[in-house]
């Protein structure tokens, strides 16, 4: 048996060759990168370690195998609206609201640590349209936040997530 590792569980698929073939065949190979990269560079036997959670990158093929592997587009930006039926099609609307907080925390650390931009541009999407039009007293309303956000603060969060911070102001 072939497995893609996670730190969580393991997802046993029935052999490499489903592996070529989910990433070569099916059209996955244009949207997840590090996969392609690794069957690509390597000579995979037995298993492709993968640092996400299994339920995640099942998320991941499922979305693409709604779109049938092709009509994904990208998403505009910056976001015309916080109303993401005004820009996003009925498939990537329902994929995305099904999603927790959390779980789109997940998917879209999963998305980035696959490289798969499509994915990852659809989750801050979703987060910058929570965010569009709100001020920083309704945020931390919101949240839960009670300590004083300082130009100082703000500035540590965004060197500690810098990649976030790029791609986020892109799309406000």
């Amino acid at each position: 048996y072939f497995f893609f590792s996670s730190r969580r569980r393991h997802t046993r698929c029935s052999g490499v060759s489903w592996a070529r073939r989910c990433v070569q065949e099916t059209g996955v190979k244009d949207y997840i990168v590090l996969i392609n990269q690794i069957l690509q560079d390597s000579d995979i036997t037995d298993e492709i370690p993968l640092d996400i959670d299994s339920k995640m990158l099942q998320y991941i093929l499922d979305y693409f195998e709604s779109k049938g592997y092709s009509n994904i587009k990208g998403v505009p930006k910056p976001i015309p609206s916080n109303d993401l039926s005004q820009f996003l099609d009925d498939i990537d609307l329902i994929y995305i609201k099904q999603f927790s907080e959390e779980q789109l925390s997940e998917l879209l650390l999963g998305a980035l640590y696959l490289q798969c931009d499509q994915i990852y541009e659809l989750c801050l999407a979703k987060i910058a349209s929570l965010f569009k039009n709100k001020t920083t007293e309704d945020l931390k309303e919101m949240y839960g936040i009670e300590e004083e956000i300082t130009p100082e603060l703000e500035e540590q969060i965004k060197k500690e997530h810098p990649e976030v911070f790029e791609e986020f102001s892109k799309l406000m």
